[in-house]
């Protein structure tokens, strides 16, 4: 199975090794969290972040020094989950790996439709594009990513050799992913795009299945 991305909370900067300090960064990244989705990366200051905590700007920086330090465990805290969410089909005994395989797609493609998912993955993009770091998280969730589907489609076709599993896994993230540019929040409904879920299913199983 795909290693999870999830850390240790302890891990975290600043005090996150005492119980309050762990719930101060929560609290921490859930506002910044907020305000990365309302305002952008481009709008997104320490000043700003520590007004709406409510806390003074040094108390802030006492737990992430640095803006781009903040940003990155936000960003790794927010995908974490993610891959957690879909890992959970990977492990479920729950019906057959085809089942599971198509209800992982369909929790994929639910969530594309969430305002608060599509806002914060397109500013994660964004900043992928212009700094190295994040662009290197986002690439190991990614890869995180394909991995799990691999483990969900190998069930189904256990004859078919692991490399082209893996090959096809990073096919079949793409097309899902590549996706959400064409429907989900914020997309105009294109006269195409009714039944374009039933045929991504059909489609993903054809290759699958081959």
């Amino acid at each position: 199975m795909a290693k999870s991305a999830n850390k240790d909370m302890g891990n975290r900067p600043g005090t996150a090794v005492q119980r309050k300090g762990r719930e101060r960064v929560e609290q921490i990244l859930d506002v910044a969290t907020e305000l990365l989705i309302n305002e952008g990366h481009a709008q997104f200051t320490m000043s700003q972040l520590a007004e709406r905590l409510g806390i003074r700007l040094s108390n802030l920086q006492y737990y992430f020094p640095a803006r781009e330090q903040l940003i990155q465990t936000l960003l790794e805290r927010f995908l974490d989950a993610s891959l957690l969410e879909i890992s959970s089909f990977a492990t479920s005994k729950t019906g057959t790996p085809r089942k599971r395989l198509l209800a992982a797609i369909d929790f994929v493609l639910k969530d594309q439709e969430k305002e608060s998912s599509c806002k914060i993955f397109w500013e994660l993009w964004a900043l992928a594009a212009r700094d190295d770091k994040v662009g290197l998280v986002m690439g190991n969730f990614y890869k995180l990513y394909s991995d799990t589907i691999a483990e969900m489609l190998q069930p189904v076709n256990p004859d078919m050799p692991r490399r082209k599993i893996n090959r096809i896994s990073i096919l079949l993230v793409s097309m899902i992913e590549g996706l959400s540019l064409m429907r989900g929040f914020g997309k105009q409904n294109h006269t195409n795009l009714p039944g374009i879920e039933k045929e991504l299913r059909e489609t993903i199983l054809l290759i699958i299945e081959a």
